[in-house]
């Protein structure tokens, strides 16, 4: 299990990193949760949640900041899912 997050080429997202990993979550956690999220605002629930988390914690994120981060994870880990993304 990696907990290596990977910010090396977005820097703008290494506190996002830092605050996911305070939260004790790791990279297999971020991979998960892009795994389970679907259409319906109900399957995004985990995301609000670590979003609010993280927000509690006093970590600044802009826009999309979170969901970027959980994409990288999944790219990083090479996801063959995420082929299912591109039409």
């Amino acid at each position: 299990m990696t907990t290596i997050f990977p910010v090396e080429h977005i820097p703008e997202l290494a506190a996002v990193a830092s605050g996911i990993r305070d939260l004790g979550k790791t990279t297999s956690d971020c991979v998960a949760v892009v795994h389970s999220v679907k259409d319906s605002r109900e399957s995004q629930s985990e995301v609000f949640s670590w979003k609010e988390a993280l927000r509690e914690r006093g970590v600044e994120m802009k826009g999309d900041a979170l969901e970027r981060l959980l994409l990288a994870c999944a790219v990083q880990a090479g996801d063959p899912q995420l082929e299912l993304l591109v039409p």
